[in-house]
């Protein structure tokens, strides 16, 4: 066996936190993380070169921006050495995890180390390494199990009226006091009253975007921007306050929500794996009647 001294690895720290894991539990935190995967690396005497972070990022696939720009760093020789805090933070997608583990790393001159499950790849002939595939497939059979109860939960809420957007539509805002309920936003929904008088005035979706830009009238985003400076930092397009397209003033015509409905369930993925976005056909909707204060009189889109 050829023994490289300690000092001598390009190590690299990998850290990875899934949204759908809880992330009250101090133990997989990214800090945590660091700081177990730092201590570890100073004590066996590895150099640190750098580190790379998927946080919120689900482990059954490794299409992840963290763990890709490493493996590019790999692939260019900076990196000789993984250091993870676990088996699961690598991957919870049991074949795939054994490959990198039993193959594509070997292959590449990586030596890996999964400190909480006493395995480094400097001694895969111990007895230990033999548990390595049955750890795999039990992080994998977790990931499989938190997602249906995710479902399962998603699904409660659904039948019992819940909002469960990230964000509440234009012309309503999240209650505070209960963050499945919608209030009505007073200046937004201004806004969506002109929007429905204007289509049952027979204007069509441009000439209601015209309407609403002559107005100075602030589009959805920009407005957001304005009452929550943070969300759209990223985006261009508020930029363009002023300026409304017609997929907007489409959606908010034939969204429901106005009437104090809630519809959930018409998204879906195809399963833990896939997180591919499939549209429900319309009476696998769960929809529900008076959840909160209505803004309009009449049917979306009629």
């Amino acid at each position: 066996m050829n023994i490289i001294p300690p000092n001598e690895y390009k190590a690299a720290i990998y850290l990875r936190l899934s949204r759908d894991e809880d992330t009250k539990q101090e133990s997989n935190s990214i800090t945590n993380q660091r700081q177990i995967l730092t201590n570890y690396a100073n004590q066996q005497g590895y150099n640190i070169v750098d580190e790379y972070v998927d946080d919120g990022v689900s482990g059954v696939s490794f299409d992840r921006p963290g763990f890709q720009q490493m493996m590019g760093d790999i692939t260019q020789r900076k990196i000789d050495m993984v250091i993870v805090k676990d088996l699961s933070r690598l991957g919870r997608e049991h074949i795939g995890t054994g490959q990198y583990i039993e193959q594509i790393f070997p292959r590449m001159g990586v030596r890996f180390i999964a400190i909480g499950d006493n395995y480094d790849s400097l001694y895969d002939d111990e007895p230990s390494a033999d548990m390595v595939p049955m750890i795999n497939f039990f992080n994998e059979l977790h990931a499989k199990q938190s997602s249906r109860k995710g479902r399962a939960s998603k699904k409660l809420l659904a039948h019992a009226g819940k909002f469960q957007g990230n964000k509440a539509p234009h012309g309503y805002i999240k209650d505070p006091a209960n963050k499945y309920h919608l209030l009505i936003d007073p200046e937004a929904a201004e806004t969506i009253k002109l929007i429905f008088q204007l289509a049952c005035d027979g204007l069509g979706y441009k000439a209601i975007c015209r309407r609403l830009r002559d107005e100075g009238i602030l589009n959805p985003t920009a407005y957001t921007n304005i009452k929550d400076p943070e969300h759209h930092a990223n985006s261009d397009y508020w930029k363009q306050p002023h300026d409304w397209h017609s997929s907007s003033v489409k959606t908010i015509l034939h969204n429901p929500t106005y009437l104090g409905k809630i519809v959930s369930g018409r998204r879906t993925t195809r399963s833990y794996k896939d997180k591919q976005i499939i549209n429900q056909p319309e009476e696998e909707w769960i929809v529900t009647d008076n959840m909160h204060e209505q803004s309009l009189t009449s049917e979306p889109g009629t």
